[in-house]
Parts: structure tokens; C-alpha cells; sequence
């Protein structure tokens, strides 16, 4: 989906809230937004419930990553931003990501997920706390050293990435 595309979709979102009408009332998977809404809810009803499934949109996702670090998760999350040559950010809020770290460039070239930026994946791994030294600050990041540990949502028209399920 383009920019603009998306853009409208949001515009269109936004108008529908401030009339009152709701999320509801929006077209989710129209033609508008080339199926974008309904594949991400698909994998949202696909994990609902599930022990172990985090959605990253969610307020409680940072508080449940870190009561989890350690512990194999999938999270529900859209790719940010890809920064070469080892992280890629999920986004979690307007100001607030998680990266997703890459000791192997190759993981992150196989894992494919450069060109899903903007479309919700599942990533399973073990949230890990990293402290910046720097800033002096702790931060959540998930290592990713195997390229299956990234789930990449369907796109219609778009194989998904034949060596994202290889080790």
C-alpha cells in the first residue's frame, strides 16, 4: 500500500471517530487500504487469547514484555524502521519502540522483514533487557538469530519471503 493510500485510510479513520460513529463504522480490508486491515486482524483473531502472544499496540505490552523477559513470546507488532546493519524497531507508540537486534546481517536480510515496513508481524523470542550506556537507561530489545523467528503477515500479491523459515 502507498503512502497516500495509507494516508486516506487514516484520514478516512479519523473523520469516523470524530463524526461518532466509531471504529465500526470504517471499511476494514476494503479496496481502499488493498487488504491491510484484514490481514492484521487476522493474525490479531489468529492469536487472541493465546498464552504467550503479546499485541504490541496494547498499553500493557512493555509491562508484559518485561514480566516475560527471558521467556519466549510472539509479539504482534509492526515494523518501524529497518536500521542497517543489525536492528529493526517495532512500534509500540508514537515515541516508543522495540528493536529488534541482528547480530547476523544475513538473518536480517533472509528474515525479509526490510520489505514489510508499516505491516504487523509475529516475532517469537525472549525479551532481554539491555542497558545503554550512554543514556544510562535499560531497554527492552529481542535478539533475533534465527530468520523463522519472524513471521511476516500475508500480503495479497506478494509471495511471502521463501527463506524466512529457514534457520
Amino acid at each position: 500500500m502507498t503512502r497516500r493510500a495509507r494516508l486516506a485510510a487514516l484520514a478516512l479513520s479519523i473523520a469516523a471517530v470524530a463524526a461518532g460513529l466509531g471504529a465500526a463504522a470504517v471499511s476494514c480490508g476494503g479496496p481502499a487500504d488493498g487488504g491491510h486491515a484484514s490481514r492484521e486482524e487476522a493474525l490479531r483473531r489468529e492469536s487472541a487469547g493465546k498464552p504467550g502472544y503479546i499485541d504490541i499496540t496494547h498499553a500493557s505490552a512493555l509491562t508484559q514484555l518485561e514480566e516475560n523477559a527471558g521467556k519466549e513470546v510472539h509479539l504482534l507488532a509492526t515494523i518501524d524502521d529497518v536500521v542497517r546493519p543489525a536492528r529493526a524497531k517495532l512500534a509500540h507508540s508514537r515515541h516508543e519502540s522495540l528493536s529488534l537486534i541482528f547480530f547476523d546481517p544475513d538473518v536480517l536480510a533472509r528474515s525479509g522483514i526490510d520489505a514489510w515496513r508499516g505491516e504487523l508481524v509475529v516475532v517469537t523470542g525472549a525479551p532481554t533487557f539491555y542497558e545503554n550506556k550512554r543514556r544510562g537507561e535499560q531497554q527492552l530489545q529481542i535478539v533475533v538469530d534465527r530468520a523463522s523467528q519472524i513471521r511476516l503477515s500475508q500480503v495479497p500479491g506478494m509471495p511471502v519471503a521463501p527463506t524466512a523459515s529457514a534457520p
